[in-house]
């Protein structure tokens, strides 16, 4: 199992060497802080983007909003819970 330091070393090696423009669910889907800290180091080079994260829940959208835990929603209109 991968800490979230070390995930974050995985991400941000992969990027530096590939041309990756999103990263979908890096993480737990209740890892606000580990998304967040990602958002902040990598935001600018890549989309983090919200899938499980966010569910296209609207309480949990405005959640990741105020936390700034995703910079991309993969939005499913037929799937909103």
């Amino acid at each position: 199992i991968k800490s979230k330091d070390d995930m974050m070393a995985f991400y941000k090696d992969i990027v530096s060497k590939y041309p990756i423009v999103s990263i979908e669910d890096p993480f737990d889907q209740d890892h606000w802080d580990a998304y967040t800290e990602m958002v902040g180091i990598m935001g600018k080079e890549v989309q983090v983007v919200g899938d499980d994260l966010l569910v296209t829940n609207p309480k949990r959208i405005a959640y990741c909003k105020e936390k700034k835990a995703a910079n991309a929603l993969l939005l499913k209109v037929n799937q909103i819970g």
